[in-house]
């Protein structure tokens, strides 16, 4: 992750099963951000493993007015995925 935006809280977990996860929200509404801030925001390194193969899942929650949410699923097919 290139940088943490002020007043959001982020957990990696790197769990020794081969299944890592990454968390990252906002404490406060202030510390809301575009869309646009997470092009290039995260750079993963594939490996895989015997019979792990690479795989990526990301859960998206997203509100305009914090009462309402909106979760949005993706998977590899809808990530831009590039050599570094």
């Amino acid at each position: 992750m290139p940088s943490f935006p002020v007043g959001w809280a982020f957990n990696i977990d790197n769990d020794a099963s081969w299944h890592a996860s990454a968390r990252g929200s906002i404490l406060v509404g202030a510390a809301a951000v575009s869309e646009s801030f997470f092009h290039d925001f995260i750079v993963v390194e594939k490996h895989e493993f015997g019979d792990l193969r690479f795989d990526v899942r990301v859960l998206l929650v997203v509100t305009q007015d914090f009462e309402k949410e909106r979760r949005i699923q993706l998977g590899m097919k809808d990530l831009i995925l590039r050599r570094k």
